[in-house]
């Protein structure tokens, strides 16, 4: 995973990389064990990724929150 992102032309050694969500809870071991990135940032939030999409749908429905939100 960590070999494709750096294809992608991302550079773990001077970029800033931020895992968030449950994934980077179950990554956050192997990710450090790893050594391949030098600067990670870990949100441990695990509703993170939907509280994030959830910001994209009120900005993109003028503040409107979802159904059931």
């Amino acid at each position: 995973m960590l070999a494709e992102i750096s294809q992608k032309g991302f550079d773990l050694d001077e970029d800033r990389t931020v895992f968030m969500g449950g994934g980077s809870i179950l990554l956050k071991e192997y990710i450090m064990q790893a050594g391949k990135v030098k600067k990670p940032i870990f949100v441990d939030n695990i509703h993170a990724n939907a509280k994030g999409y959830e910001l994209i749908y009120e900005m993109q429905t003028g503040g409107k929150r979802a159904h059931g939100a």
